[in-house]
């Protein structure tokens, strides 16, 4: 401190100040340097934090492909739901003919004898078939009407969860109804073939 005040005393004064000055400025400017790099150095790293979210979500509320449910989509639901509620009441009331027209054939069928009816085991096959297609149609009809209830409860309040039970009835009767038309269509086909190459094979086994 005495070699320093020494030094300074034997500078003049004008230049003393202006070293003073120079001194205060120096320290002005490295404290300014340090703020605004530890100010960009923070940013890079928030920065850095809304990436890695953006990328890798860890429990976000808001996932990249989440979306508000408008009124909009809740009015085409309110107007589906009647729809999709009539369609399975007339499906089972459908199914309730089959199986009853199904088991009243079968018991007709079965109290005639062979001699009275030639045609008794078509006539029960034709029962049976009945009753098979009231057992498939259950199904869908099935689906349609959970669908139409899990509408019920989400316009209600029901939440993502009844959302949820919603697309999965519908998904499960769009995807029964779609294995259903493939089956129907490949047995059309087989009956289209066997009904073209049988009576030429009994035609040539005949011969």
């Amino acid at each position: 401190m005495g070699l320093t005040a020494g030094l300074l005393s034997a500078i003049p004064q004008t230049n003393r100040q202006t070293l003073l000055i120079r001194r205060a400025l120096d320290g002005v400017t490295r404290s300014i340097y340090h703020q605004d790099i530890s100010q960009i150095l923070t940013t890079n790293n928030k920065e850095e934090e809304v990436i890695n979210q953006n990328e890798f979500p860890v429990n976000s509320p808001n996932p990249p492909n989440s979306f508000t449910i408008t009124e909009s989509m809740l009015r085409s639901l309110r107007q589906t739901k009647p729809w999709a509620r009539l369609l399975s009441i007339l499906g089972f009331i459908s199914i309730g003919f089959m199986v009853i027209n199904g088991v009243i054939s079968m018991i007709a069928f079965s109290k005639l004898g062979p001699d009275k009816s030639p045609a008794l085991p078509m006539g029960l096959i034709g029962s049976a078939g009945n009753l098979l297609l009231g057992l498939l149609y259950f199904f869908p009809s099935l689906f349609l009407f959970k669908y139409a209830s899990s509408i019920g409860r989400l316009l209600d309040g029901g939440g993502a969860s009844e959302m949820e039970k919603t697309l999965s009835n519908q998904k499960s009767f769009w995807k029964f109804v779609g294995i259903l038309t493939i089956i129907t269509i490949v047995l059309a086909l087989i009956g289209i073939v066997a009904a073209i190459t049988i009576p030429q094979i009994a035609h040539f086994m005949g011969k």
